[in-house]
């Protein structure tokens, strides 16, 4: 059975990458974690993780973990082999993330460029958000359609 569970901290905020050969879109990070060192000087030492996530996780990655903040991935571990500069086959190890929980919210401005700049675009298509979403031209709150609008609480007192 392969299955790995981190706890850690990203060391940056997490990106949104795409496959050129496939095409898909994912979200990847590094996971510091610690581990207790039992020795005489009682250090603790740190691995460091790739994770990467696709899908609803990789959005919910992308769009609300943040560097340093506290959180468990879970999911699998993954190998990928490849040349190196000298063309030896390496391998690396990374973890696939298929659920990723935030313990501490960190909210920070983080500015988009280049491929970050259409994300939506990338991990939900237009034409599923054309169908999804319906959109209307608001220019105060009572040109708000009745149907789109919540329940108040006047209707549980």
């Amino acid at each position: 059975m392969n299955i790995v569970i981190l706890q850690g901290r990203p060391t940056k905020h997490p990106e949104i990458r795409k496959n050129d050969n496939t095409g898909k879109v994912f979200c990847v990070f590094r996971l510091a974690v610690q581990r207790p060192y039992k020795g005489k000087d009682k250090l603790q030492g740190t691995d460091f993780f790739d994770v990467f996530s696709f899908g609803k996780t990789a959005q919910f990655c992308y769009n609300n973990l943040a560097k340093g903040a506290f959180c468990t991935v879970t999911g699998r571990l993954t190998q990928d082999t490849k040349p190196d500069k000298f063309g030896d086959m390496r391998d690396k190890v990374f973890v696939c993330a298929t659920r990723v929980d935030i313990h501490e919210w960190i909210r920070e401005n983080r500015p988009l460029s280049g491929l970050e700049k259409d994300v939506d675009d990338l991990l939900v298509p237009r034409e599923i958000k054309a169908k999804i979403f319906k959109e209307i031209e608001v220019g105060t709150d009572e040109d708000i359609p009745e149907e789109l609008l919540g329940r108040s609480l006047d209707d549980f007192i």
